[in-house]
Order: structure tokens, then sequence, then C-alpha cells
């Protein structure tokens, strides 16, 4: 891939990836008896081994040279506690008693959740930056936030009739107040406080223009290629910035063509009535990137002279099929990052579970506070420039690099329409309606963000036989999610139709309390699926269903069994296991 080979290792009997290697370093994957992973290991560094309860969610994950996280969940599945650091005595005697009122307290991570009604998350209390508090309005969109601690301050949002931001109202932590109105124009931004945007025909960002008294405007412009991926940035400073991406659309290279600050600072110079505009050959001037699938594994700085500066490469290491890294490697250093509810990396702990990095986001993904703990060592440098699942900050436009478009953590909303159009939702340019519980991470179609694995249930009047060997497979083609609502045959639909609630699923397996049918259950990671009430909102005619969509399908492997159903829409009989998931008895 890009000239750089990846190897890769399948089990014959599974299918699952037991292997993959780079450039000489080779992670390995193991596997329990119900298929979740339960050892990670690079190179001959410590293996990380990971704990799970009977429902298949991980409660702990551990590295012999001392990393320790462990994770509790609440009634319905979601996550309620993180702990991690050092596995000291203390920690393993708390946590061995498994008491849900005294979670066991570590050295470096202490983070509970709490939640409402809706499963919004309503409280967030983390030992290091204090509490966060949230309150939705009805349509489960976040009216405020207020985060407590040390520097304490809050934001105040309203939205219009269309459930578009309208205003935001920051507070310092010295009580000042800002009023930051937020005008949309055909459901995209076109003035928010003292910026104006600007789009070309196609709805794409190509000028922000930031006014302030007194000062010269700070003007970013922006240009496209005709696959509506961005290709140049010009800074307020005059740097321009060059992207490039391959034939999948991931983006392969960010390279700084031109630097506004060596210009601005050697014009004022002459010292042989010439400027040297030429930066020094051990300049970082870009990135190149290496892809995995959607997983970005690898990010290598490039010097002015264009060769790669390897002794700098970040790997980044996660579990098969996920978004969420689970480790960054540099320099021969290996550091487990631990991830929130969302998937967000909210600290990063050396292979002994000391602390080295950690970051706490505001409301719209913007970093509001980060922490690098210094050393005599190569962990002071480490940094990290992921953000909500799926996004990579670019520093030099305060963009974030979310795999099919670029998000704006200022405005809440993408800078150009959505690649599958209203597909992805009614507003073309919005993220997700609630970025405490949703995530977005591909730039296309937001779903629940609660990390870890989601149950959903779909009824169907097919025998366990034909499912289990065949899995659901689409009618047709046709992404219109609307119509697929309405009828999934007319037109024939890309998508399958499940639902959390077991109760519903009962009614349609019982062709409406009509026949005898069956009840399958679904195990998926969540952010797979989409939610269609909080993808269609007001639009969604049938909310009552809780409807999570799967695109393409679902496979025989991720169906975990089936309940029979009588005529009258009730749970009878016994439960018949997947063969093709848990083996034949």
């Amino acid at each position: 891939i890009n000239g750089r080979e990846i190897t890769r290792k399948w089990d014959n009997l599974t299918g699952r990836p037991v292997s993959e290697s780079v450039d000489g370093n080779t992670l390995h994957f193991g596997y329990n008896l119900s298929g979740s992973l339960n050892h990670f290991q690079l190179n001959q560094h410590a293996p990380l081994t990971f704990q799970h309860d009977a429902l298949g969610r991980e409660t702990v994950r551990e590295s012999a040279n001392g990393f320790i996280l462990a994770s509790r969940y609440t009634a319905t599945g979601l996550l309620a506690h993180q702990s991690a650091g050092q596995a000291t005595q203390f920690f393993r005697e708390t946590l061995a008693q498994n008491d849900p009122h005294f979670p066991p307290q570590a050295t470096a991570v202490n983070r509970s959740w709490q939640y409402d009604r809706a499963h919004n998350v309503r409280v967030i209390d983390d030992s290091r930056w204090g509490q966060t508090r949230y309150r939705y309005n009805t349509n489960d969109q976040i009216l405020h936030t207020l985060f407590e601690g040390t520097r304490p301050h809050e934001e105040q949002f309203s939205y219009d009739a269309n459930g578009n931001l309208s205003q935001h109202l920051p507070t310092d932590a010295h009580g000042a107040v800002a009023q930051i109105n937020q005008c949309q124009q055909a459901g995209r931004v076109v003035q928010q406080g003292n910026v104006r945007y600007r789009y070309d025909d196609n709805g794409r960002l190509v000028e922000k223009n930031e006014h302030r008294d007194g000062f010269r405007p700070q003007i970013w412009r922006y240009r496209w290629d005709t696959q509506n991926q961005l290709t140049h940035c010009e800074t307020p400073d005059g740097s321009r910035w060059h992207y490039r991406y391959d034939a999948f659309g991931r983006r392969v290279r960010k390279l700084k063509v031109h630097d506004g600050k060596l210009t601005a600072a050697n014009l004022q110079r002459w010292l042989d009535g010439k400027p040297d505009l030429a930066p020094r050959a051990n300049a970082i001037m870009g990135q190149d990137y290496l892809w995995s699938g959607d997983q970005l594994i690898e990010e290598t700085p490039i010097y002015a002279d264009g060769t790669p500066a390897e002794g700098q490469r970040i790997r980044w290491l996660y579990e098969p099929g996920t978004l969420t890294p689970l480790a960054r490697f540099e320099k021969g250093k290996l550091h487990y990052i631990v991830s929130d509810h969302q998937g967000t990396p909210r600290e990063m702990l050396n292979e002994e579970g000391q602390l080295i990095w950690a970051q706490r986001l505001r409301t719209w993904g913007q970093v509001d506070r980060f922490q690098v703990l210094a050393s005599n060592n190569a962990d002071y440098h480490v940094n990290c420039n992921l953000r909500f699942m799926g996004q990579y900050e670019d520093e030099e436009s305060g963009l974030y690099y979310n795999r099919f478009r670029y998000y704006s953590p200022k405005t809440g909303q993408y800078i150009s329409p959505d690649p599958i159009g209203l597909e992805g939702g009614l507003n073309p340019y919005a993220y997700v309606h609630n970025p405490v519980n949703f995530i977005d991470p591909y730039g296309l179609a937001g779903g629940p963000g609660n990390k870890g694995d989601l149950i959903t249930y779909r009824g169907d009047t097919r025998s366990p036989d034909e499912i289990f060997n065949d899995g659901f497979k689409p009618w047709g083609t046709s992404k219109d999610l609307y119509k697929h609502t309405l009828d999934a045959q007319d037109p024939p639909s890309y998508f399958i139709s499940t639902t959390t609630s077991p109760g519903v699923a009962a009614e349609f397996g019982s062709e409406f309390y009509t026949s005898k049918g069956f009840v399958y259950a679904i195990k998926d990671k969540k952010g797979v699926g989409i939610d269609v009430n909080a993808t269609l909102g007001k639009a969604s005619e049938f909310g009552k269903e809780a409807e999570i969509a799967y695109p393409g399908g679902i496979t025989s492997e991720k169906i975990l069994g089936a309940s029979p159903v009588s005529e009258s829409g009730d749970f009878i009989g016994y439960s018949v296991l997947n063969p093709n998931r848990y083996g034949k008895k």
C-alpha cells in the first residue's frame, strides 16, 4: 500500500486475523472461544491480555509490565466506570471485590458515567478534570454543558426549527459570557459571530473570513477536486498546504508547499540583498499516512527535502475491525490508550501504567484542556491528534479530517455536503444531533457512540437453519434510508432492519400476531448500524420501532442465536445458538 508492504495472516478455521506486519513490526492477536480478543502483542513487548464477562464485554485489559484498565457497565450494557493505571495490590483487591458501588480506584484514570432514561450521558465524573454535566431538550440535543474542576466553565446552545445549531453561549472560568450567533443557509453555516463562510456552486467551503476589531482579517482559502476532496488550504500567514488521496479516498499525504512564516521572517532580513526562502533540510513539512482498510495505522513526518523522517514514525495499533486504537508505538516505546464511552482517546499510559498524556474535549470536539507529563526521556514529546472516533486534527486549518469529509469543531458541522446525500440525514452538513452520545466515524452517517458491542434483534419467519447458513441479505441496492423505513422492497433496499427492542422484534417475528416465527439476536460493534431515529429525526415515521439499519446485510457469524415466538408474539420454548458462531455441539 503506497509502496509499503503490509503482511497479514488469518486463522484457517475462523477467518479471524492473527497477525499484521509492517516494516518488521509484527502485531499478534489471540481470541477466546466466543471470538473476543484476549491477547494482543507487538514484537517482544509484554502481551496485553483481555478478560470478558458472560455477555462478552471487556472487563479488564492488563500488561505484565504493570498497566491495567478495568471497565464496569450498567444493567443495560452502557459503560459505567473506567479505572486505569498501575496494577497495585489495592487496585487488585478492589477489583476482586467486584462491588458495583465501590469500583476499583487506579493511579492514573478514574472516570464514571451516569445516564438518563433515554440512555443519554447525564454526568461524567473524572478524577483529573472534575465533573461534567449535560442537559438536553426533547430532541435529545444538548442545551447546556457544565465543566467543573479547577477551571470551571460552561456552554449553552440553542437550535432553530430545523434542529440546526443557532446560538452558542460559552462562559469562561471568570464568568464572562460570549454570545455567538450561528446563521444557517441551506443547512450550512454562513456566519458564526465575526466569522463569515463562503461556498462554491457545489456547496463546498472555499473561504473562511474572520474579522476582529483593530486587526487585519484572518482568511483561510480552500480548493477542491472533482471528487469533492479537499486538495489545498491557504492559511492567514500565507502558508499553503496540499492534500493527496488514494483510490479509496483515504488521505495519504499532507504537505506544506509554501511556508508563510518563513517568507515573512526572511523578508525582514535581506542580508545579501536577497531573502533565503528555502527551509532547512531537516524541517518537518508534512506527513505521510498509511492505512489498513479504514484504520489509520501510521503517520510519518516528511522532511523539507521530501525524505521520510522514519525515526519519528508513529504507528497506531488496533483491535481488528475497530476504529479506536488500543496503543501508540514510536521510537520503540509502547503507550496504551484509554478511550471514553464514545471511543475518543482520553489518556495514554506507558507499559508500567504511568500517565503520559491526557485531554478533555468541549461539547463539539474542540480541545478544551490537555496534559503532557514531563520526564527525562522521549515520553515528554508524546502527543495525539486523534479526536472523536475517526477524526484526526489538522493544526494548520483547525479542521478534523473525518475519512470522507472534514469536520469543523467550531461550528459542529462539516464543510462540504454529505457524499451519500440525504441517506446520511436531512441536513447534508450535519455531524450528529448529539455529539456526547453519537458518532460519525466516516463522515457519512451518525450512530450510537457508546463504545463496545451493540445487541439488536430481528423478527423473521424463516427457520434458524436457513438464517444461520445465509445470514440476512438485503433486497437490493437502494440506499434511500427514508424509503427503506416505508417499504424495504420498493425500491429494493440495501439495508437490513433490526431493533433494540425484543418486543418489537417479536411483533415482526409473528408477522404482527398471525403466525409463529423467530427473534434473532445480532451482535456487532456500535456505530456499524445506522440509528434511524437519530439520522432521520422528525422524518422518522416509526420512531417506536427503535430501528438500527445495517447497510449491506448481516453475516452469519454476527447472529448469536434464535428464540421462537408464538402467534401471539410471546417467547416460547428454548433458544437455539448459532453453530457457525459457537460451534456444533
